[in-house]
């Protein structure tokens, strides 16, 4: 019986011209972009994030009942701030758009 072994077949796995026709558009920029982040100093993270406490963080930033630092102890830090900041942000953002446009609150 014949064993096959990694490389052995159509593909060589030291092949890097194969994979690059493989590789849509896409996933270029993905990697292009990863690129750039790394030379920026960026790290890719995986975070869990809890939805409720999350839309809560939302919900209070929207309400003004809360500083960043007043987290409800019964929410996941994390997840309530990541919220509240994300709302903060956008809001500022748009903000910021409304007074270079020359239309204040």
């Amino acid at each position: 019986m014949l064993a096959l072994t990694k490389g052995d077949g159509m593909k060589d796995g030291k092949d890097k011209m194969t994979g690059n026709l493989l590789r849509s558009a896409g996933a270029r920029r993905q990697a292009e972009l990863k690129e750039r982040r790394e030379k920026e100093g960026f790290k890719k993270k995986t975070l869990w994030v809890n939805a409720k406490d999350y839309e809560k963080g939302i919900n209070d930033a929207q309400l003004g009942s809360k500083t960043i630092m007043d987290f409800p102890e019964e929410c996941d830090a994390f997840s309530w701030m990541l919220g509240y900041s994300e709302w903060i942000a956008k809001f500022e953002k748009i903000r910021r758009e409304k007074m270079r446009d020359g239309r204040p609150d």
